[in-house]
């Protein structure tokens, strides 16, 4: 059951924190550049372990 909650640590502590500073910007080209590399990499890990996530959640109980 660690798939979905790692899936979960990551959006919090990595995306989302991204996506306030890119909204908070202003001038989203500014701050382009910084943001998608690590938000890139943060996602394609989560998506990676979606699968694992969803038959963690469907098997357990």
């Amino acid at each position: 059951m660690t798939a979905p909650l790692l899936c979960l640590g990551i959006t919090g502590a990595v995306n989302v924190p991204l996506n306030d500073t890119l909204a908070a910007a202003g001038d989203e080209s500014a701050v382009r550049a910084a943001f998608e590399r690590p938000w890139t990499a943060a996602y394609l890990v989560r998506t990676a372990m979606a699968p694992g996530a969803v038959l963690a959640v469907t098997t357990s109980g």
